[in-house]
């Protein structure tokens, strides 16, 4: 019953009712979607750092969201299904249905697509890690999790009209989903895009086939757009979507000529200095929103000697971030630098060092930390807390100079406030740093917290 459901988007929006509905069909067929109705608390508190804040299931609520109302809107050319506010403009939603479109007129495109964003967060949810037991996966990273579930559990076998090669690109594409925005929000560097170059390269088998290559880029950016924007209403805005475009014209130029054209060798000390501001711009866009001015961190690293400027310069151009916004965005630029040479440092002495171009700065235990935890106490008390341990973070990194910090003689090393671990995300070798907890600590931070909202009374 549901096996031609890729051919039609309506067919899925009724899969996905049936299996909330409980449908005994529904669920038998696609354990795996059914199985995203169960989240953990721990993953409520998570999610609520980027999704709505009002839903009991946020990924099953952005699953619906990006069927039902991004994906189904967007085929039907109808704005008001798409979006429930004005994030988009009609020139822009117009553009956005223009790359819809075009791919519709290409065989098997479109069935890829909704298979793509059906499954690509299957990994999300609770309710069938039991039975997959598959060893080795890291669920933290979703995508790529998401991607070995499809492969092991055939789950596209039970679906009409996905031939092998077809099932080989949605499972690429979905290991590879979020990218651009990751991109976009400055966390990742174009290095992470090399394996979708090489697999839309693949399919074309030949770099003058200019508008196949573009097609294939136009299935990934509507993926990635239409995940994007079912996070939560009013994410996906005018200038968010054209900088989506413009990632996924970089995502062409590598393509075409093997690496983006605009990475040729920076020499000069201006070029650096303008190049980390541009980054860490993007990584503090809420701080920029609220007023911050790029002026700041132009100043502050324009501060540092030449020695700091090269050795900070050289790790970021190859350091993809975790959740770097939420963990530092509310710190000083200057701690923010500081904590992020805590992990270079850590990588610089780990033992992959010397063989990895490339490696992963996990900050998402901080983010975790400093984000509210509500499960257990009122949204003001939450909020009060984490504010008492983002300044206790801010005074520890304030003590510390950045030289201390790049010779490793900080104290913060293999101290009883900081811990890194060394491990992996996905493909890439990763440092993950964390802030150490007692309960003496959590007990006065809570104290604090108490006492300045009596005291505010």
């Amino acid at each position: 019953m549901y096996s031609n459901c890729l051919g039609n988007t309506e067919e899925i929006v009724k899969l996905l009712n049936d299996i909330e509905a409980g449908d005994s069909l529904a669920t038998s067929s696609f354990p795996e979607l059914a199985g995203m109705l169960t989240i953990s608390a721990e993953q409520h508190s998570v999610l609520r750092i980027e999704h709505s804040n009002d839903v009991a299931n946020p990924v099953w609520e952005h699953l619906k969201r990006v069927i039902c109302c991004k994906l189904n809107g967007l085929e039907k050319h109808d704005i008001s299904t798409f979006q429930s506010d004005d994030a988009l403009d009609a020139e822009h939603f117009n553009r956005l249905a223009g790359y819809y479109d075009h791919i519709s007129q290409i065989d098997g495109m479109a069935e890829i697509l909704r298979a793509s964003l059906l499954f690509s967060d299957i990994s999300k949810g609770m309710g069938m890690r039991d039975k997959w037991n598959i060893p080795g996966i890291d669920y933290t990273v979703h995508n790529s999790a998401s991607a070995i579930i499809i492969d092991k559990t055939h789950i596209l076998d039970r679906l009409n009209g996905i031939d092998d090669l077809a099932k080989s690109i949605i499972i690429g594409f979905i290991s590879l989903h979020g990218f651009i925005g990751q991109y976009v929000r400055g966390e990742i560097t174009y290095h992470c895009f090399k394996p979708l170059r090489d697999l839309i390269v693949s399919l074309v088998n030949s770099k003058d086939r200019i508008d196949d290559i573009k097609s294939w880029i136009y299935v990934y950016l509507l993926m990635n757009v239409i995940d994007a924007a079912g996070v939560r209403e009013g994410l996906m805005t005018n200038d968010c979507f054209e900088q989506f475009e413009k990632c996924a014209d970089l995502i062409v130029d590598m393509c075409l000529n093997g690496n983006p054209t605009h990475t040729d060798m920076i020499d000069s000390k201006s070029d650096r200095i303008e190049r980390l501001v541009s980054r860490l711009s993007l990584l503090r866009a809420g701080r920029q929103k609220l007023g911050e001015s790029s002026d700041v961190i132009r100043d502050v690293i324009a501060s540092f000697d030449d020695a700091f400027l090269d050795w900070f310069d050289a790790n970021l151009s190859v350091c993809q971030l975790w959740y770097c916004e939420v963990a530092t965005g509310a710190l000083s630029v200057l701690s923010m630098i500081k904590l992020l040479s805590i992990g270079f440092y850590e990588w610089m002495n780990s033992s992959e060092y010397a063989s990895e171009k490339l490696f992963f700065l996990d900050l998402s235990p901080i983010a975790y930390l400093l984000a509210p935890r509500i499960r257990t106490t009122s949204i003001e008390a939450a909020k009060s807390r984490a504010n008492y341990r983002r300044r206790l973070l801010e005074t520890i990194l304030d003590e510390e100079s950045l030289e201390l910090i790049m010779s490793g003689k900080s104290r913060l090393f293999n101290s009883d406030y900081m811990l890194a671990v060394s491990g992996m995300k996905g493909a890439y070798h990763s440092i993950s740093l964390d802030l150490k907890e007692s309960e003496e600590a959590e007990a006065l931070i809570t104290l604090l917290s108490i006492y300045e909202r009596k005291s505010s009374v």
